[in-house]
């Protein structure tokens, strides 16, 4: 991996510096004088990246947001200049298995694996590999349809998704890589597709598609065999001897949300794609039963990777929560899986905490991070912990949670690129 948090002059020299020469060259103290200013400028160009389709407005919209949270911040002195911390800096000794920064949200997720092996090695796992797009593509459209939902434009890693009723309209699609094939699907409103797959595509290039030539996608149907109503659908492909990941996923499956989009009238997920041939491999995410994060609602996960999987089944396992206080979490659970799990979030920083218990276990414990690890990183000593949500899980590839974990440290990859799938039960906190 490489190191992201180097100095701007490693480059320059090759030992490590003085304490009074780093002091000359941290410019925090400027930095928090000029925050107003730095802040205005970053959603400028934030608004900037959006509307000239650098970044995605999803993206772009939670980067805002995030700014103006810490300007508030700042503003109220609850925003800690700290010139010491530093992200990707792995302590020696921590009872977390995993922690993951998302610069994407400003927030740390931090997975422990208490009542398995507590107080294991610190283990930083980012699987992503920087992208770097390097150019777009051009797409116009002629004979479009009278009614339909979605067209979706993808190159690996990136994909546009939009309606549109004119022909001068055009979309640029970002790159990563340089003559590669590029995928378009038409979705209709009766939950048929269409595509088109264009070969060997340059940056630079512009093309004008014909919307009356495409080809009939195959329309694939999972039957939801859990007696609950469908939730949401996620879907995406990619070829053999590719790991899943974003930058590699070949196109997204799932368009839009709701009956005949996701499902169809009898509550079976749908899901079109082109042919096996261009997208052999998938991953599918199935959530059925309450509302993703309604307050006291339950929500069942199905995820399979490889073919496309025939059903949807419910994890074999209940549960109820029976003390909420975190001082003394317990459940009840029954039937079969392999962990469970609380999701806690530390108000105190932009972080997340996924306590990992067995399943021989019914009660949690609050994590707890050495002295050592807390002088360095301040930011992680005064934890104030919201309980979020309940998870029982079983994974599909192995039959504990520590198999899982043994397997997911000895295999240099993405978690689906060794993993089957995993079936999981979710209970949300009540408001």
């Amino acid at each position: 991996m490489k190191n992201k948090n180097k100095v701007v002059w490693s480059a320059r020299f090759n030992n490590q510096t003085s304490k009074i020469f780093e002091k000359i060259g941290a410019s925090i103290d400027i930095d928090k004088r000029l925050f107003e200013e730095d802040i205005f400028g970053s959603i400028v160009h934030t608004k900037m990246s959006i509307k000239q389709k650098i970044i995605k407005k999803k993206v772009g919209v939670k980067i805002i947001n995030g700014l103006k949270k810490i300007r508030v911040e700042i503003r109220r002195n609850k925003f800690v200049f700290n010139k010491k911390y530093t992200l990707g800096t792995a302590p020696e000794k921590i009872g977390v298995t995993t922690v993951t920064y998302e610069p994407e949200y400003d927030e740390y997720v931090l997975g422990t694996n208490l009542g398995v092996d507590i107080g294991s090695d610190f283990h930083y796992y980012d699987p992503y590999y920087d992208s770097e797009v390097i150019g777009q593509s051009s797409y116009s459209f002629i004979n479009i349809p009278s009614s339909y939902y979605k067209i979706m434009v993808y190159s690996k890693g990136n994909y546009l998704r939009f309606d549109t009723d004119s022909e001068s309209d055009e979309y640029n699609l970002n790159h990563y890589y340089d003559n590669e094939d590029v995928l378009l699907m038409l979705f209709y409103e009766d939950g048929t597709a269409g595509y088109l797959t264009l070969e060997g595509v340059q940056v630079g290039s512009s093309h004008v598609i014909d919307l009356s030539t495409l080809q009939t996608a195959v329309h694939s149907v999972i039957t939801n065999n859990t007696g609950l109503d469908p939730d949401y659908l996620s879907a995406f492909g990619y070829n053999n001897g590719e790991s899943y990941i974003s930058n590699n996923r070949i196109a997204r499956f799932a368009p839009g949300y709701g009956l005949n989009r996701m499902w169809n009238d009898d509550g079976n997920f749908i899901i079109n794609y082109p042919s096996l041939e261009v997208t052999p491999n998938f991953v599918v995410n199935t959530f059925v039963g309450s509302s993703y994060q309604e307050p006291g609602g339950k929500n069942y996960r199905q995820t399979t990777t490889g073919s496309l999987p025939s059903s949807i089944e419910k994890i074999d396992a209940d549960f109820d929560v029976i003390s909420a206080d975190l001082n003394n979490f317990q459940i009840s659970h029954s039937g079969s899986f392999d962990q469970w799990s609380v999701s806690l979030e530390d108000t105190s920083i932009s972080a997340y905490w996924n306590v990992y218990n067995s399943s021989s276990t019914s009660t949690m414990i609050l994590p707890s991070i050495p002295t050592s690890v807390t002088d360095e990183y301040t930011s992680l000593s005064n934890p104030s912990f919201n309980y979020q949500s309940v998870t029982l899980t079983d994974w599909m590839c192995t039959e504990t949670y520590k198999e899982w974990l043994e397997l997911f440290f000895s295999s240099d990859g993405y978690i689906y690129d060794f993993c089957s799938g995993v079936r999981g039960l979710t209970y949300w906190a009540p408001e």
